[in-house]
């Protein structure tokens, strides 16, 4: 029993020397490494930039026109500047882009990675009176070198856009809408977006339903949007009243639809 003892503890005493022997070894590699082990990153390198993706979408639909209608994102592979804006460059490939830079579109050469941000956006105004109805417009963008920054990884990436015309959703009902056209269609969602800040627990509700821009085909109820009965009241009073005063206002045929002070909804 003794003897068995005796060789348990010097089993147990070799592991804790093994251990203590390891842990010391652990302990002088750690202190004996310098600063430069340490640099995750060579502050003497010329930061990256780079495209977040190589291809973009953008169709008007019922979108209003605004001055940015698509920012384009950019990432940096390096240091953010904590102490000013840093500029970089972009250009648009003249050659294969459909799109012409101050008639189809405009874009400033000249982009900011805002003050310690480590991402960025190049900002496009597309000139919706000047696009051609349902073509989609190709333009092509390279980011280009300067003193601050390197292009690395996707150089170069590709934007279509278009002023496409939209179907008549299913959730139109032409018995409180008049006949449907795309122009009428904006003006509804004008003023949906208007009930933002009046009444945002009904705008909420809606918009997480049916979308910002009421275009959520996935929804299950997505065709009942205007015979849904707890929205009655609020696209009587919200939506048709002010489009039936427009339409009068105007007194543009293209905008008719019922008196909603006249008509009956069920």
């Amino acid at each position: 029993m003794s003897m068995n003892i005796e060789i348990n503890m010097n089993v147990v005493m070799r592991k804790l020397l093994y251990t203590s022997i390891t842990a010391l070894l652990l302990l002088g590699a750690l202190f004996s490494c310098t600063d430069e082990d340490y640099k995750l990153y060579n502050t003497s390198l010329t930061n990256k930039i780079y495209f977040d993706k190589d291809t973009f979408f953008f169709e008007y639909g019922p979108r209003e026109d605004k001055e940015v209608d698509l920012e384009v994102p950019i990432s940096l592979i390096g240091l953010a500047n904590f102490d000013r804006d840093v500029e970089f460059k972009v250009s648009a490939d003249v050659r294969n882009s459909t799109a012409k830079l101050g008639v189809h579109y405009n874009m400033d050469e000249i982009q900011v990675f805002m003050k310690d941000s480590v991402t960025a956006a190049i900002k496009l105004d597309f000139k919706r009176d000047n696009l051609v109805k349902d073509i989609q417009y190709k333009l092509y963008l390279n980011l280009e070198a300067n003193d601050e920054y390197i292009p690395t990884n996707r150089t170069k990436c590709l934007v279509f856009f278009g002023d496409i015309s939209i179907e008549q959703p299913e959730w139109w009902r032409p018995d409180r809408l008049g006949t449907y056209n795309q122009d009428k269609l904006i003006l509804f969602i004008k003023y949906f977006h208007e009930t933002k800040e009046k009444l945002p627990v009904l705008y909420d509700d809606i918009e997480s339903k049916w979308g910002e821009y009421l275009d959520n085909e996935s929804h299950s109820r997505y065709p009942y949007l205007l015979t849904t009965y707890v929205y009655l009241g609020y696209f009587k009073q919200h939506i048709y009243t002010p489009m039936y005063e427009y339409y009068l206002q105007t007194g543009d045929e293209h905008y008719k639809l019922p008196n909603p002070a006249t008509t009956e909804y069920e």
